[in-house]
């Protein structure tokens, strides 16, 4: 009787365990399909990204042969996805050195990254023509870490890239339109300048000295007083007139040169706002174009300026050199400076030729400008411009 109950409840745990199992893996089945399902939709959700997405998608064996693209692939290239897979990627790169080299580059940098974000590319459409493309790209590997293959993502930037040269082009016309302008107000400014002096100013002087002659014949004081006021305003008129012809052109920027022009512009600042200057130049020849010459002029007056209204410096140091064939000019202040990091150069406190305009300008020359300060430390501004090119003569150093 004992073995036989014994034998029957071995048989009735056996019975469990097996109920149990069987309802495991009742369990794991469901699991299975759960997931299976899980794989279908992710499968058909990622076919619907890959059919549906606007960036171009390519899939490639290790070798670069396209194994898969999708539609948008097509649009960008013109090939129909027939014509591209069994295609090399190489194929799509246009024939040229330049185009050769970025592409061994962009493998070579794949190879060792793995990834590959943002970078440009140039392709060639079935039509010949070419596209500029943004390019991600990432290695494909198994489980054992083997290059299985890459798969990249394509945008079409052909049009942003166009639109960006077309602003640069549209800059250089502005720079050179405004170099032009430049050129064209100071010849103005020379012309006004001259009329003032040779002709107002000749006939206040000769007026003057009319008038300082009939004082001498004049018996009557009354007479006489108002002659002598009518002398002063004279006199007060052509100080004012050789004022406003320095400002508006001043003669020695072109007959004496650059360095001459400083000097007298050293002496106006230092009347004008009490600063006294030191002035060191290297003595070597400095040939300059008239636009550069004008451009400088007026950037040094007009930091200046600047130091003389919101430095509070006493003194300043103007240093001018050549630098192989360019002029370097430098301009340092021992006034209350600034942080550079709270200072935005195009808002800084300007009339018309501020420190962004100079810098804009010297760009366009192919210049540079150039800002060292410390809050408390003072200011030191360089100017660097190209001189005068060898095939012309005159020197305005």
């Amino acid at each position: 009787m004992n073995d036989k109950s014994k034998t029957k409840e071995q048989l009735l745990r056996e019975l469990s365990l097996l109920r149990t199992e069987i309802a495991q893996l009742e369990q794991l089945n469901v699991k299975y399909k759960q997931a299976d399902e899980e794989r279908k939709e992710t499968k058909i959700f990622l076919e619907n990204v890959f059919n549906t997405s606007a960036d171009g998608i390519i899939v490639t064996d290790p070798f670069g042969t396209i194994t898969m693209v999708n539609p948008a692939v097509e649009d960008m290239l013109g090939y129909s996805t027939e014509e591209l897979i069994g295609k090399n990627s190489i194929e799509l790169r246009p024939e040229g050195s330049e185009f050769e080299e970025k592409g061994r580059a962009f493998i070579t940098r794949l190879l060792e990254d793995g990834v590959i974000r943002g970078i440009e590319r140039t392709w060639q459409k079935k039509d010949g023509s070419l596209i500029e493309i943004d390019f991600h790209a990432a290695l494909l590997k198994d489980n054992d870490g083997e290059i299985t293959g890459a798969v990249g993502s394509i945008r079409d930037i052909t049009e942003r890239k166009w639109a960006e040269r077309k602003l640069i082009e549209y800059q250089k016309q502005l720079r050179s339109l405004a170099s032009q302008l430049t050129l064209t107000e100071e010849s103005d400014r020379r012309t006004f300048a001259t009329y003032l002096h040779d002709h107002i100013g000749q006939s206040l002087f000769i007026l003057k000295i009319k008038l300082e002659t009939l004082l001498n014949t004049v018996r009557s004081p009354d007479i006489s007083q108002h002659l002598q006021e009518t002398t002063g305003i004279i006199e007060q008129l052509i100080k004012d007139t050789r004022s406003l012809t320095f400002e508006l052109s001043p003669p020695i920027l072109y007959q004496l040169g650059f360095e001459a022009a400083l000097d007298w512009l050293f002496e106006q600042m230092h009347n004008q706002y009490g600063i006294e200057t030191s002035f060191q130049n290297d003595k070597s020849p400095k040939p300059l174009d008239d636009d550069v010459l004008i451009l400088l002029f007026r950037g040094v007056r007009e930091l200046l300026v600047n130091v003389g209204k919101h430095a509070r410096a006493q003194h300043v140091t103007v240093t001018t050199r050549r630098d192989d064939d360019h002029i370097v000019i430098q301009v340092e202040d021992n006034g209350i400076g600034f942080d550079l990091s709270d200072v935005d150069i195009s808002t800084m406190p300007s009339k018309g030729f501020g420190l962004f305009s100079i810098k804009e300008r010297l760009d366009h020359i192919g210049g540079r400008l150039y800002i060292d300060s410390q809050a408390g430390h003072g200011a030191r501004i360089t100017l660097i411009a190209p001189l005068k090119s060898k095939n012309t003569t005159r020197e305005t150093s």
